[in-house]
């Protein structure tokens, strides 16, 4: 079934506030670490990973259709993730020492995965 006009753009939107809401949330706390920090942390994460590869599906399954927004959709959340998980560390480098023990280390792995997945990798 085909979704109704706008529904698409509406379940978009939702994402993307969504993922802004979770890294403002995030980011109200420069300095310091919070308990739900880590785990917002690696939810973004997560949820990049996940736009990064349904992208990479979508070009490849429909690269002759014409329809680039979900695309570009998944382009902006993670975007949107990566500009979070930058910020974070920017504002977190100096004190990083002291906090680094608030992360597993699959929560620090999926911060630096964040960072450092090229498009190329997709």
């Amino acid at each position: 079934a085909t979704p109704p006009d706008g529904a698409s753009t509406t379940t978009t939107t939702t994402r993307i506030g969504a993922v802004q809401a979770l890294g403002a949330s995030v980011l109200a706390f420069p300095y310091d670490v919070p308990a739900h920090v880590p785990k917002a942390l690696v939810l973004l994460a997560r949820h990049s990973n996940l736009a990064g590869r349904a992208a990479a599906k979508r070009r490849s399954a429909t690269t002759t259709n014409g329809n680039a927004t979900t695309t570009r959709d998944d382009t902006a959340i993670r975007d949107a993730v990566k500009a979070i998980v930058a910020e974070f560390k920017r504002t977190h480098a100096e004190v990083w020492p002291f906090i680094k023990p608030f992360f597993s280390a699959d929560e620090h792995d999926a911060l630096a995965d964040v960072l450092t997945t090229g498009d190329y990798l997709v």
